[in-house]
């Protein structure tokens, strides 16, 4: 059985509740697809993201364990 881990992106303080599409205050255009696949780690700086980036809610609807997510 193959798990698949979410994106951070849900548990991120900067993300923005669009039930139209993934923005955040760093993308309010729309989330890469490298961030959202989890193929880019955006706890580091990323092209395009107005020096934001990922940090976690200390609260919260969205929160989990961190074991189910890509860092």
């Amino acid at each position: 059985m193959t798990t698949v881990k979410a994106p951070i992106c849900m548990t991120c303080d900067h993300f923005i509740d669009d039930p139209e599409r993934l923005i955040c205050e760093a993308f309010p255009n729309g989330i890469p697809e490298a961030i959202i696949n989890s193929q880019a780690d955006h706890r580091m700086p990323y092209p395009g993201d107005n020096g934001i980036q990922y940090k976690r809610k200390l609260n919260g609807p969205g929160l989990a364990e961190p074991q189910y997510f890509n860092p």
